[in-house]
């Protein structure tokens, strides 16, 4: 979402449900960005939800179901008026694991999409959040 947005996350909280040392059952945040556009995430590993994204916006929203996997979105505007869309485009893990490897053997260490700096602050952001939730057990 930072590059999406290109804006970092400047503030966020988060609760997580857990029995340590097992993985996270569910965890739910909200992430500020610097130009103060809130992004809600609710992950499950407990109950059976759809996998989607839904972007709201001023005008409308878009939602875009199983989207580790989609060639189609909805897009709805104010009034309720929806448009699908359809995307033509390799989506599946398998082509992130491919376009890796490809940047692997070209000897590239990073990527224009996730730079370093990105990666860095996310990764500071979870760690904080873990710490915190940590603590809260």
């Amino acid at each position: 979402m930072q590059y999406l947005l290109a804006q970092r996350f400047t503030s966020y909280h988060g609760l997580c449900q857990r029995q340590a040392p097992a993985a996270d059952q569910q965890s739910d945040m909200i992430l500020q960005t610097e130009k103060n556009i809130l992004v809600h995430l609710f992950i499950t590993a407990k109950t059976p939800l759809p996998s989607r994204m839904i972007i709201y916006g001023s005008h409308g929203k878009i939602v875009i179901p199983d989207y580790w996997k989609a060639s189609s979105a909805t897009l709805y505007d104010n009034t309720g008026h929806a448009t699908s869309l359809q995307v033509t485009q390799n989506s599946e893990f398998v082509f992130e694991i491919q376009h890796f490897n490809q940047l692997w053997s070209q000897h590239q260490l990073t990527i224009p999409v996730m730079t370093p700096t990105i990666t860095c602050h996310t990764v500071a952001i979870i760690e904080d959040l873990y710490r915190q939730w940590t603590t809260s057990i």
